[in-house]
């Protein structure tokens, strides 16, 4: 499974990501975007991905703590 978000869809606008990372909206008709969410995207779509890959970033983070474990002081 890709790392990589899928964006959400809601009729003419697409939840996109930056190359900084931060989430914004694209509006397929006007060919315009814009980082706040448009006044009738459905509450929580979208927000589904962004929580996997951020429990998959802390997965990844615990996992390197244990294999690689700080030395003693």
């Amino acid at each position: 499974m890709s790392n990589q978000p899928q964006p959400a869809t809601w009729g003419i606008w697409n939840e996109q990501r930056s190359s900084n990372g931060k989430w914004y909206y694209y509006n397929t008709r006007t060919e315009k975007s814009q980082w706040y969410k448009p006044n009738d995207w459905p509450e929580g779509l979208g927000e589904g991905e962004k929580q996997r890959l951020a429990k998959e970033e802390r997965d990844r983070a615990l996992l390197s703590e244990k294999e690689h474990p700080a030395d003693p002081e």
